[in-house]
């Protein structure tokens, strides 16, 4: 799966709102190809849907039976993307906030001395 911004920003809204309904999310992101993205990511077991009659999506079946009352949520290859992702920012984060912190330490050292 390409991991683009786009298509991480759509599996990161399903990871913090699960149960979310294909409408919500083609009202939040546009609705160009919203709904392969999700058929797509259904396909490759990043998240799960379940149609409003309650029956699980099966992407094996030729059409595919989506509409704006599809839920979807995250399945576990899903939140291990939003996951790891959160653990590579936490590596630059804690760093940059430290050096900021020094930097603006020294300035003010600087300035009141």
């Amino acid at each position: 799966m390409d991991w683009c911004k786009r298509n991480y920003r759509i599996l990161k809204h399903i990871y913090r709102h699960p149960e979310i309904t294909e409408g919500d999310i083609r009202t939040k992101f546009g609705d160009d190809d919203t709904g392969w993205l999700l058929i797509q990511m259904v396909q490759e077991k990043y998240i799960g849907g379940e149609n409003a009659d309650g029956s699980l999506l099966m992407l094996d079946k030729v059409p595919y039976q989506t509409g704006f009352d599809t839920k979807y949520a995250s399945l576990a290859k899903g939140d291990a993307v939003v996951e790891e992702s959160r653990k590579q920012a936490w590596k630059w984060i804690l760093p940059t906030a430290l050096a900021s912190a020094s930097l603006l330490w020294n300035i003010l050292n600087s300035i009141f001395r």
